[in-house]
């Protein structure tokens, strides 16, 4: 599952699911930042590898996502 948060001013950032080696609790890594359109290439390029991919788009102006919330 990746998660982008498109801020509705031509930018967005995706993230997923990887694990922090140094602890070993999973965390959320930016998978793409910058321009929408360079995020969107890379979750097309995410999904030719992976069909099943799901990818959950968030707007908002502030670019919040609550992924650092607790249980997310």
């Amino acid at each position: 599952m990746i998660v982008k948060c498109a801020t509705l001013d031509g930018k967005a950032k995706a993230f997923q699911r990887g694990y922090d080696l140094m602890s070993g609790e999973r965390v959320w890594l930016v998978l793409a930042e910058g321009a929408e359109a360079e995020v969107d290439a890379a979750l097309s390029r995410q999904r030719a590898n992976d069909p099943d991919l799901w990818v959950i788009e968030i707007e908002d102006r502030a670019g919040r996502t609550l992924l650092d919330e607790p249980g997310l």
